[in-house]
This record gives C-alpha cells, structure tokens and sequence, in this order.
C-alpha cells in the first residue's frame, strides 16, 4: 500500500511521468529510464582562452583550430 503515511519499497528510487493526455483526470504512468540523465563518457576538449588569443596572434586570417 502506498499512501502519503505509507511508502512503497517497489518504487523507492523510481522516476515516473505522465505520458499524453488526461483522460477523465487520469493519466497514463510511465517510468522513465535512469539512461535517460546518464553523462555522456566521450570528454569534449576546448580551448583554453591564452590558446585561442596565441593561434590568432600567430595566424589572424585562421578557420579552424586543432585539435578540437
């Protein structure tokens, strides 16, 4: 049983939504997938500002900067 005074184990740690409409103020629940918020586990690399502000002084007409 859950209730506000009673906590059901079953769904301790869950994340659930509503998915389309409400039909007769009920809805039809969903649980949604913890891969969902997962950090993705390439690393992305950028420029540090000093690296951008060198590449342009040592090239002012530059396109691309590598290897970024």
């Amino acid at each position: 049983m859950n209730t506000l005074a009673h906590r059901d184990p079953s769904i301790h740690d869950k994340l659930f939504a509503i998915e389309g409409k409400l039909i007769n103020n009920q809805g039809h629940m969903v649980e949604v997938d913890r891969a969902v918020f997962n950090i993705p586990t390439t690393a992305v690399h950028i420029p540090t500002t000093a690296a951008i502000v060198a590449a342009i002084t040592a090239d002012p007409n530059i396109t691309k900067m590598r290897p970024y």
